[in-house]
């Protein structure tokens, strides 16, 4: 870009090395050379605020294009998600809820989330056929997993002429087959890891490296039991039986609301026997034992709950609560880079495969 105060001199005639020597004549070839140069200091400086100016408008409608592209898919995934609140089905349906993940507070597996959606479903109940609990977890806290058990049933109760059952995908282990057998019937592929009707809780012992280290751990506490559980502490017998206890018992609670919901089909094992041993099945082999009611696809479990004239799949319909990408990405970031380091996110008891 040309210097808009100033047209630039035709400087193209004068060698720098080859000045005159007459001293009018060296002034004014100095003089035209300074201008030239001047000129070109500025056209460089104009031609770089240009491309700062265009670079810094591309990033603007790059940016402006990412929220754009964000709000949109938000909004569509919000959308998109059936809401019997506000609105209602008029025609014959089978219901899905998913059952996805850890199970685990503030997650999409959190016992708030099962519920309301199971509550958003049974408002339907007069054009449900059913609802489908689409199972594919490892199961995870013992209180949200007991916490669903117990409102299923109470539900059942309130909409006996609505089945409720479920199908286990891939896994359903743990604390996610506890809330399998609070359903009508318990379904599953062949292949499926069912069962694992167990308790665990695991952790790490650092003492012997501290002392190899001449490390000194210091804590202090009120009550001699209170940092039982410290990595970096010894344990007692008396503590590690006392933990154990805790164990046995909430696996006898768990294994008493399993039998409890399968309806006599499992109360022929006790405790000592490999079915409550937080052993895991395949689909096939939990068929034998009592653990599921049928093999069966989901797509002919569906069928089977609503039969076509024409044997099609009948409409099914989704009340599983649906999350933001955000809401997604911020919720595991921290477990996933947690669990990358072997740390858990929630310490403690849990109902999981691990």
């Amino acid at each position: 870009m040309r210097n808009p105060f100033k047209k630039n001199p035709d400087t193209s005639a004068i060698d720098p090395a080859n000045l005159s020597d007459d001293v009018e004549t060296l002034r004014e070839q100095q003089r035209l050379l300074q201008m030239a140069s001047m000129d070109n200091w500025v056209n460089k400086t104009v031609k770089q605020q240009h491309k700062g100016q265009r670079a810094r408008t591309a990033f603007r409608f790059a940016l402006l294009g990412v929220v754009t592209l964000s709000i949109a898919n938000t909004a569509f995934i919000y959308h998109s998600d059936f809401r019997p609140g506000s609105s209602s089905v008029d025609y014959r349906h089978v219901g899905l809820l998913d059952v996805t993940g850890p199970i685990a507070a503030n997650t999409k597996a959190s016992s708030d989330a099962i519920l309301a959606g199971v509550r958003r479903a049974l408002k339907n109940e007069e054009q449900m056929e059913a609802l489908v609990l689409r199972i594919n977890s490892p199961g995870g806290s013992p209180s949200e997993s007991q916490r669903v058990f117990h409102e299923l049933r109470k539900l059942r109760e309130l909409h006996p002429d609505t089945p409720i059952v479920s199908w286990i995908g891939d896994v359903g282990a743990s604390g996610a087959y506890y809330i399998a057998s609070a359903t009508e019937e318990i379904h599953s592929a062949p292949s499926s890891l069912v069962g694992s009707i167990g308790v665990i809780s695991s952790g790490f012992g650092f003492t012997e490296a501290m002392e190899e280290w001449g490390i000194e751990r210091r804590v202090y506490t009120a009550g001699e039991n209170k940092a039982f559980m410290d990595a970096f502490s010894t344990q007692t017998p008396q503590q590690v039986m006392a933990w154990e206890s805790v164990l046995e018992s909430t696996h006898q609670q768990f294994v008493n609301d399993v039998q409890l919901g399968r309806n006599g089909k499992l109360d022929a094992y006790d405790m000592s026997d490999e079915v409550f041993s937080g052993m895991v099945w395949t689909g096939e082999q939990a068929l034998d034992v009592g653990l599921v009611d049928s093999n069966i696809t989901l797509d002919d479990l569906y069928r089977s709950l609503l039969p076509q004239e024409d044997g099609s799949r009948p409409r099914v319909i989704s009340y599983s609560p649906k999350e933001s990408p955000f809401e997604r990405f911020s919720k595991s970031l921290i477990p996933g880079v947690m669990s990358a380091f072997g740390v858990e996110a929630t310490p403690g008891v849990r109902y999981q495969l691990d």
